[in-house]
């Protein structure tokens, strides 16, 4: 099992390396439900990256410059992301959320909030200008939750910095603004560029948070309605190295690459999903027959199950007993498929 500690009141919770689960290393066994392409014309798959489900059973997909409704039927009901600086028009969506019978959209560019009905309407516009570099979560209670980063003073040489990333709530209005939790995440700059490690976050009930902010194994569960840390649980992992391929994020500046001061391995987690009642943490780790290691914890952050999920798919969201995936069909065209989970 593994051991759990106190520390300035937060549980840290230590697992060894192996689950639980004495089945723990199965392929996960899978059904196709529904399998969405863009033959009809009316939008084009891309690079789905977020998939939610509404109450009514319709599907909401953000892809590039698109952001898709489709009913329970795969009938296209209509594109959300209309182009531009007017009311309920965006350059680029961060990130959406559902209630109820409503969308919620997020754009930095311009900086709003957008609700809208399922028919497409504008019920509601908020101005966020005044809050920059905001990366929306979800809307509960009368209160939205983002992170929002930090930007330190440019400079002309090349050099690791911490780049603060704030866990805030905001009233209904976008005005009142509590600071939460502050998670810091490692970067790098010069010249006015700057690049970040990408925070990964997925959460509960529009309540509970799990974070992974460091390329080392390690989660954090927030509790956004008392905006306290939780727990952190990690486990014991042996780290990946790169192939010989792999390239860290660099700046370019003229003509000159500015690699980003890598790490011998690679980041040990790359995504997480809530799943039913526990966290999938999809890891660096691949084998070749099998596909992508994906950990699975309760709540209480202990780890109790691992599966490897099949290399052409890559998770876009999860629903009830399915989950939904971006793939590569026979042609290498994109396609969003709906599985549900068998075992």
């Amino acid at each position: 099992m593994g051991t759990a500690a106190l520390l300035l009141g937060q549980e840290i919770v230590v697992n060894p390396e192996r689950p639980l689960n004495l089945k723990a290393g199965r392929v996960l066994q899978l059904k196709e439900e529904l399998r969405i392409t863009d033959d009809g014309g009316q939008f084009f798959l891309r690079f789905p990256r977020i998939g939610k489900v509404a109450p009514d059973n319709s599907l909401f997909f953000l892809d590039f410059d698109s952001l898709v409704h489709l009913d329970a039927k795969d009938r296209y009901l209509g594109n959300y992301f209309k182009k531009g600086q007017g009311p309920g028009e965006f350059n680029y969506v961060s990130n959406f959320d559902i209630a109820q019978d409503h969308l919620i959209v997020h754009s930095n560019s311009p900086g709003k909030i957008v609700w809208f009905d399922f028919q497409g309407k504008i019920v509601k516009e908020i101005s966020l200008t005044e809050m920059p570099r905001l990366s929306f979560l979800f809307f509960a209670h009368g209160v939205y939750h983002f992170f929002k980063y930090g930007v330190p003073e440019t400079s002309e040489k090349l050099e690791v910095i911490n780049f603060p990333q704030v866990l805030i709530a905001a009233d209904e209005d976008g005005r009142e603004v509590r600071e939460l939790i502050t998670f810091p995440n490692r970067g790098f700059r010069i010249g006015g560029v700057m690049v970040m490690q990408e925070l990964l976050f997925t959460s509960c009930q529009h309540r509970h948070l799990f974070v992974s902010h460091t390329r080392e194994y390690c989660l954090k569960m927030v509790d956004c309605q008392e905006g306290r840390l939780l727990r952190v649980f990690q486990r014991k992992y042996k780290r990946v190295k790169p192939p010989k391929d792999h390239r860290e994020a660099a700046i370019v500046i003229g003509a000159k690459r500015y690699e980003a001061p890598g790490s011998e391995y690679l980041g040990d987690v790359n995504d997480l999903f809530v799943f039913k009642d526990v966290l999938w943490v999809v890891t660096s780790t691949k084998d070749e027959k099998k596909g992508v290691l994906v950990d699975v914890y309760d709540f209480m952050g202990r780890y109790i199950d691992a599966f490897f999920l099949k290399f052409n798919v890559s998770l876009i969201g999860t629903h009830g007993d399915s989950i939904l995936v971006r793939e590569k069909g026979p042609d290498d065209l994109i396609q969003i498929v709906k599985y549900r989970v068998v075992d």
